[in-house]
């Protein structure tokens, strides 16, 4: 079928025209202006910088900005219903003056090569028609291009809005057809704008369509502040954020009969739910959502976690803990999570070698790895059929690969989310083109990304799969019940690349473990639960996050560290006065100071080697409760003098093995100045001896004294006397 709007030209026209394609000058002539728009005939080979929706003419710069977005689009046409709707919209920019827009289409795409060419913009296969020119409103608002698709078979007429199939008998029909929308002054010029889309013409419904399990995660990344108040520590997602996730929960609910897996960060809903009015009616949503028979929501830790990496450091506790915490938080918002028997664990990288210990830890079924952390398969049955997955020493597990060539399209949600979902029902529907009569069913797995979570997208993508007659839409637990393992040629088992992901770093797993033990041993000490415990346990959980890497870990475990080195900091020792005892026995005051906004209990411990403690040194679950508390002490003084009593305030309860949780401590001042009854006797003792000795002494020079005076002559002493 021949260009339409190339009979407005004259013959004269037509004959240059021809000349200038045989002779090669066609591009050259149309970018200088010296001729308007001109397409080759239907069925001309033709590369894609000689057509008006060429990448190579495209110059949306030198047009001030002016593009196009796709607003929407049919997702398949058939014999029975052969309307093709585009709705475009066109960003002017600083472009002025009358636009309009080309619609091209190229043959049916039979190679991956080929999709792959035409998906970058450069389709190489044959132009089979082309609609032209289409006044543009000239405004932002959408524009839609209703557009009648026949074949050979099937003839429309000579309708301008017809779009010509060139098709029938041996040459199948059915097929992927790129498709490229642009955008041209309406007098002949460079391409302003592009787009590149794809057709889809289904003539029979598949018997056995490709299942397609959709995973989107609902979920922000883990940051950590730095600050010692841990109820702040963990930032709240962005305004931009939220919203996000509020159009994603919403298109979701729009198609509440497409199935859909929903990865929910109970993390997030954490964060939401503690937020802004429309973060609750989207947590709402949620929970919503969780009682509709085709969403599946799999059980989840409090953070994305690497099971492996855990399991290998010894830390399986910590994988009990994060899924106990992460339930607990989604029950909490109303939010109802698959049975953790059937639910699958999606692994954003390569798993480590423990990965089936790990998944044993958590209780989960099968597993999804990206398909680059695979060994190589020699075909692309490698990703459409579930798999036994080795990693590392550990046992095999259930498993299945998320199509890495699918993510190209998650790459462009951003700058246009409804073209890049058309581009992703395209790219299914040419999977299942690829080898629609295998003996057992096939299905890929695609992950999206946080950042493509965007509810334009999913809305587009969930349309496009109700009631498509080549995919069927699944969860992953329904993946992995009817897509069978290790058929239609595919590898029965397959193995991590290389050495697999890394494994937690040692020094990370020491300082979640020892934080852990502080954390536990704290726990027991505070009495009620005061919001404070939760925040500390969400901060150590949070230092595990893979979101974080290793560095980021050790630097949350030091901020989780630091926090819980705040509450401690709260009980206080007094010590400011020095303790007068009078008597040998008695009882001296023990004080303690508190600021928090909780009671807590522990035992009090003495040490001294100058006192002994008749009633023991250890003040058993001595509860702390006001601001100050203070306890009598019964002590026995071995010596006089200003004599040191060291008090500690530990927390009652400690994991084996580990050192037990101080809370405050510090050294008292006790004077005494009683003196002992041994002293006493001993004093009375040596003065009756000086005593005895001094009054010997002086009878005896008395007695010696009188009996050997001799008289001598008058006047003379008789000492001198001769």
């Amino acid at each position: 079928m021949a260009s339409r709007f190339g009979r407005a030209l004259g013959p004269g026209a037509l004959v240059i025209w021809a000349t200038l394609v045989t002779s090669g000058m066609l591009v050259a002539c149309t970018s200088l202006g010296l001729l308007p728009a001109l397409d080759p005939p239907a069925g001309a080979a033709t590369t894609a910088g000689a057509t008006p929706g060429a990448a190579a003419a495209t110059a949306p710069a030198a047009a001030g900005g002016t593009a196009l977005e796709l607003a929407g689009q049919s997702a398949w046409v058939t014999p029975t219903a052969p309307g093709f709707s585009l709705s475009v919209v066109t960003h002017r920019g600083r472009q002025s003056g009358s636009l309009a827009l080309y619609v091209t289409v190229y043959q049916r795409l039979v190679t991956r090569t080929g999709f792959a060419q035409a998906l970058a913009g450069t389709p190489s296969g044959t132009v089979i028609d082309q609609l032209g020119p289409i006044a543009d409103p000239g405004s932002p608002t959408a524009q839609t291009v209703d557009l009648q698709v026949g074949t050979r078979s099937v003839p429309l007429g000579s309708s301008t809005t017809a779009l010509g199939l060139d098709c029938s008998g041996a040459t199948p029909c059915s097929g992927v057809y790129p498709v490229v929308v642009a955008l041209r002054a309406r007098a002949g010029g460079p391409v302003l704008s592009r787009l590149d889309t794809f057709l889809t013409y289904v003539e029979q419904p598949s018997a056995d369509p490709l299942r397609f399990a959709l995973v989107l995660p609902v979920a922000t990344p883990v940051q950590v502040r730095r600050t010692t108040d841990p109820t702040a520590a963990l930032s709240s997602p962005s305004t931009a954020a939220a919203t996000r996730l509020a159009g994603a929960v919403r298109a979701v609910a729009g198609q509440p009969d497409v199935p859909t897996t929903l990865l929910v960060d109970p993390h997030t809903v954490q964060r939401l739910a503690g937020g802004s009015a429309a973060d609750h009616q989207t947590v709402a949503g949620l929970a919503s959502l969780s009682s509709t028979a085709d969403v599946e929501i799999p059980s989840a830790p409090f953070v994305p976690v690497d099971l492996g990496a855990l399991a290998g450091a010894g830390l399986t506790g910590e994988i009990t803990y994060q899924m106990e915490v992460g339930s607990a938080a989604l029950v909490r918002s109303g939010i109802h999570t698959d049975p953790v028997a059937t639910s699958p664990w999606v692994s954003p990288g390569a798993p480590s070698g423990a990965l089936a210990a790990g998944m044993a830890d958590a209780g989960v079924a099968h597993v999804v790895i990206p398909e680059s952390a695979l060994d190589t398969s020699a075909d692309r049955y490698g990703v459409t059929q579930p798999f036994a997955l080795t990693a590392g020493r550990g046992p095999a597990v259930s498993a299945a690969a998320a199509d890495t060539g699918l993510d190209a399209h998650f790459d462009r949600v951003g700058s246009d989310p409804v073209l890049a979902a058309q581009q992703l029902l395209a790219d299914l529907a040419f999977i299942e083109y690829e080898s629609p009569y295998d003996a057992a069913p096939r299905g890929v797995v695609a992950v999206a990304p946080t950042r493509a979570v965007d509810g334009r997208f999913v809305a587009a993508v969930l349309a496009g799969l109700s009631q498509n007659p080549n995919v069927s839409a699944v969860t992953l637990d329904q993946f992995f019940t009817q897509v069978p393992a290790g058929t239609n040629g595919a590898p029965a088992a397959r193995t991590v690349t290389g050495t697999g992901g890394a494994a937690m770093s040692v020094p990370l797993a020491d300082r979640v473990s020892m934080a852990r033990q502080r954390n536990d041993a704290f726990d027991s000490a505070v009495r009620g639960a005061p919001p404070v415990l939760t925040s500390l346990d969400d901060l150590l959980l949070a230092s595990e996050s893979d979101d974080l890497g290793a560095s980021g870990g050790l630097r949350a475990v030091g901020i989780y560290e630091a926090a819980l080195g705040a509450q401690l900091a709260q009980v206080q020792l007094s010590t400011v006065r020095t303790i007068t005892l009078t008597s040998r026995t008695g009882s001296i005051p023990v004080t303690f100071l508190s600021s928090a906004q909780y009671s807590l209990v522990g035992d009090v411990q003495l040490t001294s080697d100058k006192f002994t403690f008749p009633n023991g040194s250890t003040l058993d679950a001595y509860r702390i409760d006001r601001a100050t508390n203070t306890a009598a002490v019964a002590v026995v003084a071995r010596t006089s003098g200003d004599l040191p009593l060291r008090i500690a305030l530990v927390a009652p309860h400690a994991d084996p093995g580990a050192p037990p949780l101080v809370i405050a401590h510090g050294e008292i001042t006790i004077r005494s100045t009683a003196t002992s009854v041994v002293g006493i006797v001993l004093t009375l003792v040596a003065a009756a001896v000086l005593l005895a000795w001094w009054v010997r002494t002086w009878r005896r020079g008395r007695r010696q004294g009188g009996r050997g005076r001799t008289p001598g002559p008058r006047g003379v002493p008789s000492g001198l006397a001769e």
